[in-house]
């Protein structure tokens, strides 16, 4: 028996180690390098550069084979799979872009709209890749990270506003009432149940590490170019006020049939199933239209005032669901309060007709005239016309008439004699939103470029916020505040407000520079969305603050979402993210509206009396503002049709050296 010698040369190949053969397997090096850039970025902290990277280069790809692809094509195709719907998507290829539509009919045939679909299947796979993959690096697990969402058409605007949307706790329980206000004959067609679905499916526990697509009916904005997350915002709020106010006309027919139907029940009975009678189509839920208020809906004031005359018109109520604060081309550091007080400040506007200042002119004209006829000698046929005029101006003056009709036809006064001065113009906040939406407009005009530029200047903001220094009654003069009448017991709607504003360049409220008679209401950031970018394109990102599972819904933390990429962070990243803030929104945590002495006194009882009970209080949801302990009603829609100024002696006008020939122009 006999054995060959070892080949010393074969002997060394055997001994290599095999590691130099996996080198040669392409998987193998592009995962560890994948990993090492993974190691490299979250020590270099580059996970939001390489995200926005990927995010671009992603959407880049899909936009050009959108691009390159037929459009007969993929709308034959997109026909051919589902026929039932062809006739509504020929209507949305017909109204939106080309496009836009082909990448929706994309999405339709690879299955991206459906959670079963071939490449969602293909992309769950590799999320859980990937998930698994940032366990290992001790990354967050994917029960424990919140549900992203998909981005194939630059729809990071709309995911950003979605997912902050998702992060108020006022908004379900609006959706669901608007949902059954407009009845079920509209669900294919109703934004508010596919928004409250796709919000239910992000804040479900359940999808928490699953990519969701949005419904189709929500990306209806969807075009190649980049859009506003804040038009977004405003189009999806403006829909769902159309559906409930389309419902409440219909609701009108409805009941108005069901009171001709419950008239005469015998008659009624007549008609059997068998004679041909059909019964009325189920309609709204009536009782879920009245009481209907959008959360994020408050009123803002509005008041005008002559700065010659003092006249005021009152204050007007106008409806909002964000208050959108600029920036300016001041690229210095701002913070939320300056920006606020900036938005309410008193401003002024030139050459503004006036009317009580025309009436005044016209009064004292009048008087000259009809003082120099009769030192002349004139008869009393000549004295009537001018006796008229003046008796129609004393007569609108004192009755606060002030209107177009009045001055020209009781008056008449030529649209010539009509006087301008300088106004002044302040919008404040009357009635604060259950949760508040603040837009920060860094979009500005460059004189020197003839261009819309954007403003990245950092804006500070809390995560906190009291509201009560902006709100209608918060100043300390006592002249520009609320006088309330001490209620009779079962008469506290009857409390008297009176607003006496004074003089028409002083403030309605307190701000951040002035002392503040109120504290409240008292608001919690959710969420915060950001954009990275130029003004012509970039990208948003939302970070959202995810509450807990447990009872006490103080744990949670904040979570970065970039479409379906999500990644938590620290709470010390929040006011880091000042550059690049677009819009904050808040919930709205304490809706009581508490004079500051009130409160002091209330803290100061509770410190002696450990045993006192704290009177309840509204706010927000009810709008009862406590105001020196009567119950005055701020949830209204209007308040007094006037505010009564002082007077002026001669109202601020030109001097009395008006000419013989100017008296007779003005009859």
């Amino acid at each position: 028996m006999s054995f060959d010698r070892a080949d010393p040369r074969n002997l060394h190949e055997d001994t290599v180690p095999r590691v130099y053969y996996y080198w040669n397997e392409p998987s193998i090096v592009l995962s560890l390098a994948a990993v090492l850039i993974a190691l490299v970025a979250k020590h270099l902290g580059l996970q939001q550069a390489l995200t926005g990277l990927f995010a671009f280069l992603q959407n880049l790809l899909w936009n050009s084979i959108v691009y390159v692809l037929p459009a007969p094509l993929v709308f034959a195709l997109d026909h051919r799979l589902d026929s039932a719907s062809s006739p509504r998507r020929a209507l949305d290829q017909a109204q939106g872009g080309a496009h836009a539509a082909k990448s929706e009919a994309m999405r339709r045939i690879l299955g991206l709209d459906n959670p079963g679909g071939m490449l969602a299947s293909v992309s769950e796979a590799r999320t859980r890749a990937l998930s698994m993959t940032g366990s290992v690096l001790g990354l967050r697990l994917d029960s424990q990270r919140p549900a992203g969402l998909g981005n194939r058409d630059n729809s990071c605007y709309q995911n950003s506003i979605l997912q902050g949307l998702a992060a108020l706790d006022s908004l379900p329980e609006f959706l669901s009432a608007c949902v059954r206000a407009v009845g079920p004959q509209h669900d294919d067609e109703d934004v508010a149940q596919s928004l409250r679905n796709l919000l239910g499916d992000l804040n479900d526990s359940s999808n928490n590490g699953k990519i969701i697509w949005t419904p189709s009916l929500l990306k209806s904005m969807s075009t190649w170019t980049q859009q506003d997350a804040q038009e977004y915002y405003s189009k999806l709020l403006d829909d769902i006020d159309k559906a409930v106010a389309k419902a409440v006309n219909e609701s009108r027919r409805y009941s108005g049939l069901e009171a001709d139907c419950g008239r005469d029940e015998a008659a009624a009975s007549q008609h059997s199933d068998d004679s041909g009678y059909q019964s009325l189509p189920s309609g709204p839920d009536l009782s879920a239209i009245k009481p209907l208020r959008n959360p994020l809906e408050g009123l803002l004031a509005q008041r005008v005032a002559c700065v010659q005359c003092g006249f005021s018109e009152g204050l007007s109520m106008i409806p909002f669901n964000c208050l959108t604060l600029s920036l300016g081309l001041d690229k210095n550091r701002h913070d939320l309060f300056e920006r606020l007080d900036a938005y309410s400040r008193v401003e002024s506007i030139e050459g503004v007709d006036c009317p009580k200042c025309t009436l005044l002119k016209s009064q004292r004209l009048l008087k000259k005239l009809i003082d120099r006829m009769c030192d002349g000698g004139a008869a009393e046929d000549q004295l009537h016309e001018p006796q008229r005029r003046l008796d129609a101006v004393e007569a609108a003056l004192d009755e606060d008439d002030f209107d177009e009709k009045t001055l020209t036809e009781r008056c008449k006064i030529s649209s010539q004699a009509k006087v301008t001065s300088t106004k002044t113009k302040q919008i404040v906040i009357a009635r604060p939103p259950q949760s508040l939406a603040i837009h920060v407009n860094r979009s500005v005009f460059d004189p020197s470029t003839f261009d819309m530029i954007k403003n990245s200047a950092p804006l500070s903001f809390p995560l906190t916020l009291d509201l009560g220094p902006w709100c209608l009654g918060s100043c300390e003069d006592s002249d520009t505040s609320i006088e309330a009448g001490e209620p009779t017991v079962g008469d506290a709607d009857e409390a008297e407000e009176r607003w006496q504003p004074g003089c028409p360049n002083a403030s309605l409220i307190a701000g951040d520079t002035c002392p503040s008679r109120l504290t409240g209401p008292i608001y919690e950031l959710r969420a915060v969305v950001t954009h990275a970018g130029r003004h012509e394109n970039g990208h948003y990102i939302c970070y959202r603050r995810v509450v807990g599972q447990a009872a006490d819904k103080s744990e949670g933390g904040w979570w970065r979402l970039s479409d379906h990429n999500v990644t938590m962070v620290d709470d010390d990243m929040i006011p880091a993210l000042a550059p690049g803030v677009f819009m904050l929104l808040y919930d709205c945590v304490d809706p009581s509206m508490v004079p500051r002495g009130e409160l002091e006194s209330s803290e100061a009882t509770a410190r002696a009396s450990s045993d006192g009970s704290s009177e309840s209080r509204s706010g927000c949801e009810d709008g009862e503002t406590v105001w020196d302990g009567a119950e005055l009603s701020s949830g209204t829609d209007s308040l007094p049709e006037r505010v009564h100024l002082p007077d002026s002696d001669d109202g601020g006008l030109d001097s009395d050296k008006e000419t013989e020939t100017e008296l007779e122009l003005e009859l």
